[in-house]
């Protein structure tokens, strides 16, 4: 038993080291779509989801698109490279089926695309601040409770 809870003590820190480092990666990632090359595509699907496997449901929008490299058709869903901001509602709305839009493509990878391109600062310094306080709080939590044990 106590040694499932010295691994169950590691859970925290390292929970939170993978918030931290998917933080850094998102934000890096975002900046680095600011530069992305842009071209022309239109939206091909465009609906909203009703989850029922949450109770109350929760609801989600899908939206494809495709574009035109070099000659070659490529589709996506992605929007940003994050969350995209609104609800599914505003989402469909300002994405509807047979739309025109600009769609910022991966100079390296025509197969990685988005709709907008932001860099969401806020969004960073949140999760990058909750992971700092997991990895504090949860190494306190776990030098205490080996402490504790050697006594």
């Amino acid at each position: 038993m106590k040694k499932i809870k010295k691994y169950l003590i590691l859970i925290f820190p390292l929970l939170s080291i993978g918030l931290i480092f998917r933080s850094i990666y998102i934000y890096n990632k975002e900046k680095q779509a600011l530069s992305w090359d842009e071209t022309n595509g239109i939206i091909i699907h465009s609906e909203i989801i009703k989850d029922y496997s949450f109770d109350p449901p929760d609801y989600y929008s899908i939206v494809k698109y495709e574009y035109i490299i070099q000659n070659k058709k490529f589709y996506s869903e992605k929007i940003a490279i994050n969350n995209p901001t609104g609800s599914p509602e505003e989402i469909v709305e300002k994405y509807p089926k047979g739309k025109k839009v600009k769609v910022y493509v991966n100079p390296k990878n025509s197969n990685e695309s988005v709709l907008e391109k932001c860099v969401k600062t806020t969004d960073f310094i949140i999760s990058l601040s909750l992971g700092i306080f997991l990895l504090v709080g949860g190494t306190i939590i776990s030098i205490g409770t080996l402490y504790k044990e050697k006594k």
